[in-house]
């Protein structure tokens, strides 16, 4: 009987340990000091379209913070958070959501 090649059992390996990640809860990501963090927690609530976190994303509806992680390179908190509340109003607001805060933006959104 012939053995699974070296590079098949990596193959396996790194599958095995890939699905074993498993994502902090959204409730630690959105609360951390950590901007990436808040942004991936920002993120999942958005693609979930979860209606029950709507008041977290207007508290500090203008936060500024950037990251530096390949994802959100080049956006900020407080664009993660307007999109994603976007995502789950299915609302444009009347100006487009860019990287600085935006009272206009935060204050359609709180209506």
């Amino acid at each position: 009987m012939r053995l699974p090649s070296a590079a098949l059992q990596a193959t396996v390996f790194a599958l095995l340990v890939s699905c074993s990640y498993l994502e902090p809860p959204v409730d630690e990501l959105i609360r951390s000091s950590n901007a990436t963090d808040r942004m991936r927690g920002a993120e999942v609530i958005g693609e979930a379209r979860d209606m029950s976190y709507v008041p977290w994303r207007l508290s500090q509806p203008t936060d500024a913070h950037g990251s530096h992680n390949y994802r959100f390179y080049g956006r900020t908190v407080y664009q993660i958070k307007m999109n994603a509340l976007r995502k789950i109003s299915s609302l444009s607001p009347p100006v487009p959501i860019i990287y600085s805060p935006d009272s206009t933006v935060v204050d359609f959104y709180r209506r």
